[in-house]
């Protein structure tokens, strides 16, 4: 493994400013994996575990994120030493058969010290992509702004010292999103299909004779056609942009951007204070929240301002503590205490709740039906339960360690214990099963 001290985390590399990007730089490591941490040393990414100034901040809970997104800030401005052990651990670990990553906080010193940084990417420098540009979409926005600042000095020289960093980021990003809806024709009540012979034959509903054994009945025998319920959901959806896709008689894609902007905030602080020459407190706050839109759920009856119905919140707070005291010029013994907590959030709106956005109140926007299967027709709102669930997780870690150090001559001598209690709950309204999409229906 490597350690790797502030000054080099701030200059090395990092898109998220997160120094768990740092990862995947150490041997035997590779990006990506199950989840988004990385994996390390063949084993998995939710196998990974990250300890922050003693006390363990691993995602134990939202499956496979690993060191991704921790219960607690670690941003290259909020870590003092980033220390990765890949295999081999000594007895200190264990817990877990990936990477084993050791995080140290600032402390403050005798001397004032800070910093204040900004950084900035922006789309006024970017081309847009392709698939935009051959159906005429506009290129998504792109500004992304991330700041902050830390500092950290005495309180009372020699005694007491303090440290703090606050960071916010405010990215107010487009993300492209494709659907599928229904053509012109089929808004009308009519239904189209290659024949044998490759001619494209049209089938009023309201009058064909497609439906029944040999094609002998008629489709309504009451010469209604499209079920008015039907017919007004499909004027709910947008006209379709891109030809590519639906299968280019009775469904057509439309490709857009959806504003998702994404809203992050850090703040830690860090109190130290040297209670005699031998003993030494210190105590550690840290809040962070990360508010995130998701397009899984669209609103897309407005083509200029499509919006996102789901969102992932996710939020971490904790609090550690340690007491270290040199016994003698040969004994060190550290205490830690940790409280740890993860708020993780994914919100959708309830397909019960989708009629009454659509103006046709008892009803949702997935179309039960007889006839002609159209399962790749989007809606325009999504409502399937893999789109439109739910899922609240919080989840804690209440940690108590002690370590105590024995250098004797050429051997150094490790031992201690600890005790962690993990409560956690867990609430979710899908069923975990993909619903199929609507199928046109005559009632």
């Amino acid at each position: 493994g490597n350690v790797l001290d502030q000054k080099i985390m701030r200059n090395l590399p990092t898109t998220q400013r997160n120094a768990t990007e740092l990862l995947s730089l150490q041997p035997a490591t590779t990006p990506g994996g199950f989840g988004t941490g990385g994996t390390v040393s063949g084993a998995r990414s939710d196998q990974n575990t990250m300890m922050l100034d003693g006390i363990d901040v691993s995602d134990n809970l939202t499956g496979g994120q690993g060191v991704i997104f921790t219960q607690a800030p670690v941003g290259v401005d909020a870590i003092d030493e980033y220390r990765v052990v890949v295999t081999n651990p000594n007895a200190s670990f264990g817990r877990s058969a990936g990477g084993q990553i050791t995080l140290s906080s600032p402390r403050g010193s005798n001397s004032l010290h800070g910093v204040v940084y900004w950084y900035h990417q922006n789309d006024n420098l970017n081309a847009n992509t392709w698939s935009n540009n051959r159906t005429g979409v506009r290129k998504g926005e792109l500004k992304d702004n991330r700041a902050g600042f830390s500092l950290g000095g005495p309180l009372w020289p020699n005694k007491t010292f303090f440290w703090g960093n606050y960071e916010v980021r405010r990215f107010p990003r487009l993300l492209p999103f494709t659907r599928i809806v229904p053509t012109s024709s089929m808004r009308s009540g009519v239904l189209r299909f290659q024949d044998a012979a490759g001619n494209i034959v049209s089938y009023p509903l309201a009058t064909s004779t497609l439906c029944g054994t040999g094609g002998t009945t008629a489709c309504d025998p009451r010469g209604l056609g499209l079920s008015p319920t039907v017919n007004a959901m499909f004027q709910n959806m947008p006209a379709g942009n891109d030809t590519t896709l639906g299968d280019g008689l009775n469904t057509i894609g439309f490709r857009g951007n959806a504003s998702a902007p994404l809203t992050f905030d850090t703040v830690s602080a860090r109190f130290d204070h040297n209670i005699t020459s031998k003993l030494q407190f210190m105590g550690r706050y840290s809040y962070q929240r990360d508010l995130s839109p998701q397009i899984g759920q669209l609103d897309i009856r407005d083509v200029s301002n499509v919006m996102p119905l789901r969102a992932l919140n996710r939020r971490g707070a904790s609090v550690i503590s340690g007491l270290d005291y040199q016994i003698t010029s040969n004994w060190l013994n550290s205490f830690r205490f940790g409280w740890v907590q993860n708020k993780s959030d994914l919100i959708g709106t309830n397909p019960s709740a989708v009629g009454a956005l659509l103006g046709l109140p008892g009803t949702n926007s997935s179309l039960g039906a007889t006839g002609v299967d159209l399962s790749i027709l989007n809606e325009a709102i999504d409502v399937a339960a893999q789109a439109a669930r739910t899922q609240i997780l919080r989840d804690r870690n209440i940690q108590f360690s002690n370590a105590t150090t024995w250098i004797k001559g050429k051997h150094n001598v490790r031992f201690g214990g600890e005790i962690r209690s993990l409560p956690f709950l867990f609430v979710h309204n899908d069923q975990v099963t993909f619903l199929t999409g609507p199928i046109v229906a005559l009632d």
